[in-house]
């Protein structure tokens, strides 16, 4: 009997520890997506990016607390570890590590749902693959080491960005507690990068137009009307800036 407890606090424990780590990573991914959006935000005449940040924001408390329930489960988790090893009696307060008894089973019998059916806060609905987590590292890299220098390379950020919340709305279902976030950011990200591939062509089109040949006068006031819609590529802000 005793062994068996052994074996599925070993179970709860290495459920958390993924779980812990799946979370800390979507956090790392958020900030970095939160960053960028925020640059975007003082650029854009549009409320969209504004609206994607606030959800960003919800994202990561989400997040959050979810890290902070994964921290409270692991702490009870150990405590139970370390009575048992010690051989000292816990019928006297079941009560207090009555949580770990239902992770348990929700881990092993319900794939992380609880009785109503809704996942378990603290623990990831299925562990993250390692295409999603190469692809958070790949952008927080890149966003680290890059600067877009065009709207271009901006429409191609956040491609990059919507590639992984694409991949992230896999591993959440309907019925987890912030599952909407992602699908909604996913939205405005996608209208975000619209935007931004406007800018590039407006972009192109000032090229063109103002390349030096034998006609370009005749496009002055297209060129005028163009520049006035053209914003002002969003800057990173660097080591060397602050």
């Amino acid at each position: 009997m005793e062994s068996e407890l052994q074996t599925a606090l070993l179970s709860v424990k290495g459920n958390l520890a993924h779980s812990k780590d799946g979370y800390k990573s979507l956090s790392e991914f958020c900030s970095v997506l939160n960053q960028n959006v925020f640059l975007l935000e003082t650029i854009f005449q549009d409320p969209l990016p504004s609206i994607a940040k606030m959800m960003v924001d919800n994202w990561l408390c989400e997040i959050e607390f979810q890290i902070e329930k994964n921290q409270e489960y692991n702490s009870l988790n150990n405590k139970l570890q370390i009575m048992i090893e010690n051989k000292i009696p816990i019928h006297q307060i079941n009560q207090s590590f009555a949580p770990i008894s239902s992770l348990h089973a929700s881990i092993s019998d319900s794939k992380g749902r609880d009785q109503s059916g809704r996942p378990i806060c603290g623990i990831l609905p299925k562990p993250f693959t390692k295409k999603l987590n190469d692809l958070i590292l790949e952008i927080v890299i890149d966003t680290e080491l890059n600067q877009p220098k065009n709207w271009n390379d901006w429409a191609f950020r956040l491609s990059k960005f919507l590639n992984v919340i694409e991949e992230v709305i896999r591993f959440f279902p309907p019925s987890h507690h912030f599952a909407s976030l992602p699908c909604s950011i996913a939205i405005l990200i996608r209208n975000i990068r619209f935007l931004a591939i406007e800018q590039h062509q407006l972009s192109k089109t000032l090229e063109i137009l103002t390349a030096e040949d034998d006609r370009g006068a005749n496009f002055h006031l297209d060129v005028l009307m163009l520049k006035r819609k053209l914003l002002p590529i969003p800057l990173l802000a660097t080591g060397d800036d602050e």
